[in-house]
């Protein structure tokens, strides 16, 4: 490869990430790049898994699934020493400061080969650890020699950063770097990110403050519950905009909203359902007799329509509180499947066959009920006539693998990316509720869901418990 060739490559690539602790599945098909001489903010709440990328890349955790690519090389660090040899540098979130040793001996931890012949009296030494505080407003007489607790907490972050900026190579991944640091600090911190782009640095800046990070980012990318969220750059949108995707208490006053509407609109549907109902049945008309049925039909679908959407936006709002309890996860499945409005599907069968009958696994038997109907009704929207939607449900290594089939028309790779998110949906009526739904209930239960789809394969939801 030439050296052009090589320029135009993404310095950092990491495709389809997961990493699993134990049931708990803390990323899951994770996509990341990062260019050279480019600052990434990685963006979102807590528990969106921002640190857990980081971390997976330098080897402090077992990557489940997906592929790294450093500098033009397929690799996984075994170890923060390994990405370090690498290039990479990460200002961790938790500070790592010894405080029964010096200053200087603290700059130097992990780096102690970097010391000129393993000793700290060499002046030259000193003098770069020294302009490397002096950088970040930590000075005095003897700094070097006093042990951390000298430090304040916003000193000590200060500390940190500047020794994670000193021994960076190629790519400076700074945690939460603004944590317990004063305005003017938080300056020197932005100041250094643009100082390191300067000399040809890339930097990923973690974070959930958007305000600070809009400052110096080329590029912002969310991440939500272990997935992506959003990767915008930074000419595509304004700082309130941004702050609208990370500032997720909103999404709590959106659940209040949803709630209330929920249930200022259910009263008045279910009125006029009934009363549809009782013209439809009793009120006898001579003239035009098969397009007044038609009418009526029609109200009653879409009046459906809407109450599957008021019944959604109270699910969303409702707090999961999960019951576990041993179940027959056949009797789970057939009951399930019994609830569905077959009448609706002429033509389209469910087969459960491929459900092991011998399987009782513990889980909230309400709530699974209710998230495996979501998938099949949303399998049987999308079945033509005369098709199957296929369950099977068995354990491998001692998890629960239920699975729903159908044979549509499937999705193309932009539509599958999109299927979970709140609202979307690719239906003439109704809602997308129903999958964001569902996601949220096997999460709930430690599990992970999974959508594979192309077009004209069909869909297959695969829930892991």
């Amino acid at each position: 490869m030439d050296g052009k060739a090589h320029e135009c490559q993404p310095l950092l690539t990491m495709a389809n990430i997961s990493v699993h602790f134990g049931n708990v599945v803390a990323l899951s098909g994770v996509d990341f790049n990062i260019g050279r001489n480019e600052v990434v903010g990685l963006l979102g709440d807590n528990g969106a898994g921002k640190s857990t990328l980081a971390k997976t890349l330098m080897g402090l955790h077992r990557l489940s699934g997906g592929t790294i690519v450093f500098d033009g090389a397929p690799t996984r660090f075994s170890s923060p020493r390994e990405a370090r040899a690498a290039g990479i540098e990460l200002k961790y979130q938790e500070l790592s400061l010894v405080d029964s040793m010096s200053l200087a001996r603290n700059f130097f931890i992990g780096h102690e080969q970097s010391i000129d012949g393993g000793r700290l009296g060499n002046g030259s030494v000193r003098d770069l650890v020294q302009r490397q505080l002096d950088k970040v407003g930590i000075c005095g007489n003897g700094i070097l020699d006093k042990p951390p607790s000298v430090l304040s907490g916003g000193e000590r972050q200060a500390f940190a950063i500047a020794r994670s900026f000193f021994f960076a190579g190629k790519l400076l991944i700074l945690d939460e770097p603004t944590i317990a640091l004063s305005e003017e600090d938080v300056c020197h911190v932005l100041d250094l990110v643009r100082a390191a782009k300067q000399d040809g640095l890339s930097v990923l800046f973690i974070t959930h403050k958007a305000n600070e990070v809009f400052q110096v980012a080329d590029r912002f990318v969310v991440l939500r519950n272990g997935r992506n969220f959003a990767n915008i750059q930074k000419g595509s949108l304004e700082l309130e905009q941004l702050e609208a995707l990370t500032m997720y208490s909103k999404l709590t006053a959106m659940r209040e909203l949803s709630g209330s509407l929920a249930h200022q609109i259910n009263t008045p549907l279910t009125v006029m359902k009934v009363s549809v109902e009782m013209l439809k049945d009793d009120f006898t008309v001579t003239d035009r007799a098969e397009d007044y049925a038609k009418i009526t039909t029609m109200l009653l679908r879409k009046i459906d329509s809407l109450q599957y959407i008021v019944k959604s936006l109270l699910d969303y709002v409702r707090p999961l509180a999960v019951r576990m309890e041993t179940i027959h996860v056949s009797a789970l499945v057939a009951s399930a499947v019994d609830d569905l409005p077959l009448r609706n599907f002429p033509g389209v069968r469910v087969d459960t066959r491929g459900v092991d009958g011998s399987i009782f696994f513990s889980l909230d038997a309400n709530l699974m009920k209710e998230a495996l109907y979501n998938v099949l009704v949303n399998a049987l929207e999308s079945s033509p006539a005369g098709a199957s939607v296929e369950v099977s449900a068995g354990l491998h290594d001692e998890r629960l693998c239920i699975e729903v089939q159908d044979h549509g028309p499937g999705m193309d790779e932009e539509t599958r990316k999109q299927a979970f998110q709140y609202f979307f949906t690719t239906k003439e009526s109704g809602t997308g509720l129903g999958l964001p739904m569902v996601q949220r209930i096997v999460e709930r239960h430690g599990g992970s869901l999974v959508l594979d789809s192309a077009p004209g394969e069909g869909c297959r939801f695969r829930m892991l418990l």
